[in-house]
């Protein structure tokens, strides 16, 4: 079955660089995140993780040089000396950003059942923050 879906460009980008992350085509990369949330069955279970695959999909996929850029322009918003194509960048790089950190958090919420921990400290464990401008 084919299926075409219109994504925003900076949707695609994040699923295209975490498909590269995991050596896998975008198609492949999609296929496997609908097939994890079981469209077929939602009153299914949810897929039992291990320790290990929790932690390897809990890494933030974020190209270490959109995060300096993202960083740099933040600075720049700050300042006020801004331009409207690095704002528009800016926004970009955010959206990309907060969907990385949005599928990471399922993951570690569920190395927290896992470990019958809190939430709070499996985060405060793994050093994940984030930078408040």
């Amino acid at each position: 079955m084919s299926l075409t879906i219109e994504l925003p460009v900076t949707v695609e980008q994040s699923l295209r660089k975490r498909a590269e992350g995991q050596g896998v085509s975008l198609e492949n990369y999609i296929s496997q995140l609908l097939t994890e949330i079981n469209i077929e069955n939602p009153n299914s279970q949810p897929k039992k993780w291990t320790e290990t695959e929790l932690l390897s999909r809990i890494q933030l996929n974020v190209d270490p040089h959109d995060l300096e850029e993202y960083y740099r322009l933040g600075d720049l918003f700050q300042s006020g000396e801004i331009t409207s194509e690095e704002h528009e960048k800016l926004l970009q790089l955010n959206d990309l950003i907060e969907i990385a950190h949005a599928e990471r958090i399922k993951y570690v919420i569920e190395l927290a059942k896992l470990r019958n921990q809190a939430l709070e400290d499996v985060v405060i464990e793994l050093g994940i923050k984030r930078k408040v401008a």
